[in-house]
């Protein structure tokens, strides 16, 4: 089926990712309306981050009252207070040119609140502290173990392990924490 909330307001034109936090309430990425799209746990539609313009909301994941977005076509990620739904403050976009994010396309949260960013321009996994601080990089490319093509999916499991898609080598990498 379908999210019977994507009519009218809540309408779909290009959805790429969905993140769906503890209650239930989903936050469907969607470039090519420009926006990321919430839903709640009825599937009814919510309301919507971000304008029309020109970026690229690709993955959009809740954490501590805000909405983090990875924005493709700046590199860069968005935050936006859940309340408001108003534009907060950006993270890989400032400070030396080794820590500036290229082409961001999927997000996580670990335990303890970093947010790992995985950049197919960087060909690389970023971590972050929530104010912005770049804190370690991982990945160069290639086809080794470690390396990466074009990093997509990222998630973290129970145990703080972290596993990233690579749509290049149809695989899934583990790392340790």
């Amino acid at each position: 089926g379908t999210l019977k909330g994507a009519v009218g307001p809540g309408s779909l034109k290009q959805p790429v990712n969905v993140s769906i936090d503890a209650d239930g309430v989903k936050y469907v990425s969607d470039p090519g309306r420009g926006q990321v799209v919430v839903f709640d746990a009825k599937d009814e539609y919510v309301k919507a981050y971000g304008q029309a313009a020109p970026w690229r909301p690709v993955d959009a994941v809740p954490y501590g009252g805000e909405l983090y977005v990875a924005d493709s076509a700046n590199g860069l990620v968005r935050v936006f207070d859940l309340g408001s739904g108003e534009p907060t403050r950006t993270i890989g976009d400032k400070g030396e040119p080794t820590d500036r994010l290229d082409r961001p396309t999927n997000l996580a949260f670990d335990g303890e609140g970093f947010l790992y960013v995985t950049d197919v321009g960087r060909f690389q996994v970023v971590k972050f502290d929530r104010d912005g601080h770049l804190r370690l990089t991982f990945g160069k490319p290639g086809d080794n173990a470690g390396h990466f093509a074009r990093p997509k999916g990222i998630a973290l499991d129970r145990d703080g392990r972290l596993l990233a898609v690579d749509a290049s080598f149809n695989n899934v990498q583990v790392f340790n924490s």
